[in-house]
């Protein structure tokens, strides 16, 4: 679940950086608010196609949610 959480707070801080609102990105994704909300917190994981689209509606790239940044290789 810790995954859910980083991807949510992830979504909200780029919902946030385009001010927008939880409705806004509803209009534009075609996803229900409520389920963006359940996403933001962490309540439940988004499928590929949704994620897609959220990413479209802020105008980003849906790996940018789930990037943890540059990985360390293991010796």
């Amino acid at each position: 679940m810790a995954g859910s959480v980083k991807l949510g707070r992830k979504l909200k801080a780029a919902r946030k950086a385009k001010r927008m609102t939880l409705m806004e990105v509803q209009k534009k994704a075609g996803v229900s608010a409520t389920h963006i909300s359940q996403i933001e917190r962490g309540m439940t994981s988004p499928t590929v196609g949704v994620l897609q689209k959220l990413a479209k509606a802020l105008d980003t790239k849906a790996s940018s949610f789930l990037d943890d940044g540059p990985t360390r290789r293991r010796r």
